[in-house]
């Protein structure tokens, strides 16, 4: 469930993040090509304009040289005569065929070493030893009679009246000096015209106003984008924070504290370092929130919070998991470093609240340095797993023991190995019962009186092909601690209910067997139909078939319980009750179930009855238990003595080593046939 939320948590990141950053990218690149093909463009428009503007002047001038060269006049005559017949005749440059120059109507020659651009028949050629000339200074200076600076400070009312604003924007801010080869019809000559390229500076603001305009049109929507970016990053930024925040304490919750450390643990900058990780547990909780209420709980958790916070270190991380557990990470270089931080931690944190109560425990799974793969290659950790790392700590913390309220215990080997062997018997539970591998074993009851077989009590084995036979302490508690116990209820109840057919087919002596039932299957509605169901599969006698159930189940939903015994009952099965005497006996369960059987337990007879006190309880266990017209049972009996006192006061039957050991059905058949 952790991994799918924060995978669910970075797709989130993702699909609203790259998305705008990509487009945005995109949209600058588009931005940048468009600028540079609109400055382009609008140069190439501008200067080509100039020129042809240029061209058409020349071209006139051109066409009278042309036509009075074909009547037969000489091209110098031609070029004087209309120099002297225009006061503002254009400077000519001309050339015969082996160019050689013949005419020069200005003080300027063309340098053929600055050709830059050619264009048909024409060719454009700079003026030799000029430049582009860019000051608008300059020029004004010579209409106004002021340099620029002095006329921008002056008022208009005390400007020259040479100088208006029309005037101004017509200034040349470029100008640039050129020689431009007309396309002549007779060859033998090479006319050049002399032009100018001049550029104002109304013809310049208007491109720049232009270029503005066009560029604002498309700042809008790259501003459009940016924020949305922005917003979206803050959205994103605001939400994880959400998403990482402890509702309780409103600090960070496991999420921010399974991806942060995941991260620190796999970078290279942490491979060669040891760290901590800590599951820190106040210890009853709940009964701490009973006595001074569910706020100030919650109160107390967030001053833990903000306790940790000022106690851990840059790149340490700590979180609330769940309940009143916190997770730390700690960097420590060994143990005994941790076990000194941890007690003075631990040491402090009551103090939070001195006018109550407040204890903790500590689970520590220690993470040692990344190994070095070679000298060439740099060490990191791989496949980390915070949430089993994290689980490995809780462990180690439920196994902490001793007179010490505030403890701290390591993960170990040990420990290790109890996970590994849970979580086999976890996966195998179904393989197992499919496969047969529990077998049904059967332990005599006998009747001290005459010592005679009168019953038994089925019992579980578990023989793995992998590993053997496995005792019921090895794995009914982890079946009762994740429900398959109740699985293997009805694995057992089915397979005597098939043994009790099959020998009473078969004509065999059956006597009753009795069956444990978990408190936990009485959790279930209709038990009792589910059991006759079960037990009517096989079709044996209901009489023969006896359901034990656990002293503890009798302090759970009491009135269900006794809805349930009482329905079987009615169906014809006997019901005991388990272990009496092995915890907290309630006579009241005695007094309002009408039970069959009372099966005291073996820790009766067991150690120094010196005094006789336990004989005491035991004698008036089985007159109360006659008074009530039930049977009683003595289980965990190994020696003659007890045997004999159980005889002497009325025990209906025994059940231990001092007749027999649990055994397989077959040899609980031939004990059978022998007793018949």
């Amino acid at each position: 469930m952790a991994n799918k939320t924060r995978q669910k948590i970075q797709k989130l990141k993702k699909k609203k993040v790259w998305p705008s950053i990509l487009f945005m990218l995109i949209f600058l690149m588009l931005f940048a090509f468009l600028v540079i093909l609109g400055i382009e463009i609008a140069i190439h428009y501008l200067i080509n304009g100039k020129l042809e503007e240029f061209s058409k002047e020349t071209a006139a001038v051109q066409t009278v040289i042309d036509s009075h060269i074909d009547e037969g006049e000489h091209i110098e005559t031609i070029v004087r005569k209309m120099q002297q017949e225009s006061d503002d005749f254009i400077e000519l440059y001309v050339l015969n065929k082996e160019g050689q120059e013949l005419i020069s109507t200005g003080k300027s020659k063309p340098d053929f070493g600055r050709v830059i651009h050619y264009e048909g028949d024409r060719m454009y050629v700079l003026v030799a030893d000029s430049n582009m000339k860019i000051d608008s200074e300059k020029h004004i200076s010579q209409i106004v009679g002021m340099s620029l600076p002095e006329l921008l400070t002056t008022p208009f009312e005390e400007r020259p009246d040479a100088f208006s604003k029309e005037l101004w924007m017509r200034q040349p801010i470029i100008h640039q000096e050129y020689w431009l080869r007309l396309p002549m019809q007779h060859t033998c000559y090479q006319v050049y015209a002399k032009c100018a390229l001049t550029v104002s500076r109304q013809a310049m603001m208007t491109m720049e106003l232009g270029g503005l305009f066009v560029l604002f049109l498309l700042l809008m929507p790259l501003i459009y984008l940016l924020v949305n970016l922005i917003s979206t990053v803050r959205m994103q930024r605001q939400l994880t924070q959400i998403l990482y925040m402890d509702p309780v304490t409103g600090g960070h919750n496991w999420y921010y504290f399974n991806s942060k450390v995941g991260y620190q643990l796999s970078c290279r900058s942490a491979a060669r370092r040891s760290y901590a990780l800590v599951d820190l547990h106040m210890m009853h909780y709940q009964n701490y929130c009973a006595c001074y209420g569910t706020a100030e709980g919650e109160n107390l958790l967030e001053a833990i919070n903000e306790f940790l916070s000022t106690r851990l270190a840059r790149r340490e991380y700590y979180a609330r998991h769940e309940g009143a557990d916190f997770a730390m990470l700690f960097e420590c270089p060994s143990e005994e470093d941790c076990t000194r931080r941890l007690r003075t931690l631990m040491a402090e944190l009551p103090g939070l609240k001195p006018d109550k109560l407040a204890h903790f425990r500590a689970g520590v799974y220690m993470i040692d340095p990344a190994e070095q793969p070679d000298r060439f290659r740099i060490a990191t950790r791989k496949h980390v797993d915070v949430d089993q790392m994290y689980s490995y700590a809780m462990a180690a913390r439920t196994t902490a023991s001793g007179q010490n309220r505030t403890q701290i215990s390591y993960f170990n080997q040990l420990l290790l190995e109890q996970q590994n062997w849970e979580r086999w018997v976890e996966d195998e539970i179904d393989t197992a019962l499919i496969s047969d591998e529990f077998k049904v074993y059967l332990q005599p009851k006998y009747n001290p009186t005459n010592n005679r077989l009168v019953g038994a009590e089925a019992l579980v084995r578990w023989i793995s092909p992998e590993r053997g036979m496995i005792t019921p302490n090895r794995f009914i508690p982890i079946f009762e601690a994740n429900g398959g116990i109740m699985k293997l209820d009805d694995y057992m109840i089915s397979h005597v209910a098939k043994l009790q057919a099959q020998w009473s087919i078969e004509g065999r002596k059956t006597v009753p067997i009795s069956v444990n039932v978990s408190r936990v299957h009485f959790s279930v509605d209709n038990l009792a139909e589910h059991i006759r169901e079960l037990v009517d599969a096989y079709g044996p006698k209901h009489d023969l078939i006896e359901l034990e159930v656990t002293e503890s189940a009798f302090f759970d939903d009491k009135n269900s319980l006794i809805q349930t015994v009482e329905q079987l009952k009615a169906y014809g099965f006997a019901v005991s009750m388990d272990d009496f005497g092995a915890g907290y006996s309630s006579l009241n369960s005695l007094k309002d179930i009408r039970l069959d059987v009372l099966k005291l337990d073996g820790e009766f007879f067991r150690g120094d009855d010196s005094q006789g006190r336990g004989r005491i309880v035991v004698q008036e266990a089985v007159m109360l238990a006659r008074a009530l017209n039930m049977r009683v049972v003595a289980e965990g009996i190994e020696e003659k003595e007890q045997a004999d006192f159980l005889a002497s006061i009325g025990c209906d039957m025994i059940q231990g080593y001092y007749y027999a050991r649990p055994m397989p059905v077959d040899e609980f058949v031939e004990l059978m046939e022998r007793d018949a």
